[in-house]
């Protein structure tokens, strides 16, 4: 949600979630968050995802490196079994409390859309915040 011009805090970490996501976004000037963080503006952000341990070791390579890259931004990881997975999300999502970024697939994104759980990155990359 924007509020007075500035991309609030749960967008800016959608939008830099994405990048670790490995969806092809790469943050750039997305403003300042309004939510709470570190005093030096470090910010954390939650990212879950399933799948094989082989996709959980690559993920975490790809966090390392997108660290390395925005040093101000944490990625703290949760890596569930898929039917563990698909539980604990279902029950954040009914809650409001999704986190941050999320592997999820393309078969459930009308569901989830539909549920406000998806953020549009459309007008941040027409800001040209984000490139695709």
């Amino acid at each position: 949600m924007r509020t007075h011009g500035t991309v609030d805090r749960r967008s800016l970490l959608k939008i830099t979630g994405g990048s670790v996501a490995a969806l092809g976004l790469t943050a750039a000037g997305c403003g300042s968050g309004s939510g709470s963080g570190g005093g030096d503006g470090t910010v954390t952000i939650r990212y879950t995802w399933w799948g094989s341990d082989d996709r959980a070791k690559r993920i975490n390579q790809s966090i390392a490196l997108f660290e390395k890259k925005f040093p101000k931004i944490k990625v703290k990881t949760d890596f569930q079994p898929y039917a563990d997975f698909w539980k604990k999300f279902n029950t954040q999502a009914s809650g409001g409390n999704t986190p941050d970024v999320f592997q999820n697939a393309i078969g459930f994104l009308r569901k989830y859309d539909a549920k406000n759980v998806l953020l549009d990155l459309r007008e941040q990359v027409e800001a040209g915040n984000l490139r695709m």
